[in-house]
C-alpha cells in the first residue's frame, strides 16, 4: 500500500514538488493509522515528537511506555503501526496487572525468610 521509496531528509537538494508528496504521503499515513486504530474501537491517536512517535489519547494516557522510536513516519508500514500500538497496549496491560499485592508481614517473612504469626496461626489450625 505504501511501497514506494522512503525519503529519508528533506535537504535544499529536494525539489519542492517532492517536498510537498513526502508531507502529503505523511499525512495521509497519519490518517491512515488512526483511522484504523479508531476502525478497531481504540480512542487513540499517533502524533509525531522530536525523533521519536507516540499515542496519546483515551486508554494511552495511563500508559508508562506509549513510544515508538522511529525516525520517519514511513520507518513502519500502517499495519505494523498497529502491531506497535497492540504491543504497547499489551505492555500496558502487563505493567499494570502486575504481580499480586502482599501484605507487610508477608513481605516480611519473605524478606527474613520467618513465617509471619498469621501463617503460623494458620499451619497450626490445619494440623489440628
Amino acid at each position: 500500500m505504501f511501497g514506494s521509496p522512503r525519503i529519508e531528509s528533506r535537504g535544499a537538494s529536494a525539489s519542492p514538488s517532492l517536498e510537498l508528496f513526502t508531507l502529503n504521503r505523511c499525512e495521509s499515513l497519519f490518517k491512515a493509522v488512526n483511522d484504523e486504530l479508531q476502525r478497531q474501537g481504540h480512542d487513540v491517536r499517533l502524533t509525531r515528537a522530536d525523533g521519536y512517535f507516540y499515542f496519546w489519547s483515551g486508554e494511552a494516557n495511563d500508559w508508562i511506555d506509549r513510544t515508538v522510536k522511529v525516525p520517519t513516519l514511513s520507518s513502519l508500514t500502517l499495519e505494523h503501526w498497529i502491531e506497535e500500538f497492540n504491543r504497547l497496549k499489551k505492555l500496558a496491560h502487563d505493567i499494570l496487572r502486575g504481580r499480586p499485592k502482599v501484605t507487610e508481614a508477608e513481605s516480611r517473612s519473605k524478606r527474613f525468610g520467618k513465617a509471619s504469626k498469621s501463617d503460623r496461626t494458620i499451619r497450626a489450625e490445619t494440623r489440628g
